[in-house]
């Protein structure tokens, strides 16, 4: 996971697609579409590829 990767998560609203912004030691934050930012463990995240 390096920053500017795109993701996508799964929030209360559905699946969120956005891309990573900062790497901390236990987070990453993820600017999403919508322009909110998320703080999430990087677990929670799914690397989109471009087929």
């Amino acid at each position: 996971m390096h920053i500017g990767n795109q993701v996508s998560f799964n929030a209360d609203e559905g699946r969120i697609f956005g891309v990573v912004i900062k790497k901390n030691r236990k987070t990453v934050v993820v600017l999403s579409e919508d322009k909110r930012r998320w703080k999430l463990p990087p677990g929670m995240l799914t690397i989109v590829k471009d087929i």
